[in-house]
């Protein structure tokens, strides 16, 4: 009888189709969100705060996604080897 497989391997998959997801889909609804209550007008100094917020934002979705991911999945696929 085949052992089971261990929890890692299988939530890998799904962590590498959520996650992702998530980090588009935050972000984006939290832009129109901000937009439609209003919070993008904002005067001199609250500006610069804002626009360090979303240059933070960018970066870690950036890395999320073009670092993050694909380390993931060359895990995974070794995982799967063993």
């Amino acid at each position: 009888m085949p052992s089971p497989r261990p929890p890692p391997i299988r939530l890998m998959p799904r962590m590498m189709f959520i996650l992702p997801t998530l980090a588009v889909i935050a972000p984006t609804s939290g832009w129109f969100l901000a937009v439609q209550h209003g919070y993008l007008e904002l005067a001199f100094p609250e500006l610069w705060w804002l626009i360090a917020a979303l240059t933070i934002t960018t970066i870690l979705g950036i890395q999320g996604l073009a670092v993050l991911l694909p380390t993931n999945i060359t895990v995974y696929l070794e995982m799967r080897k063993a």
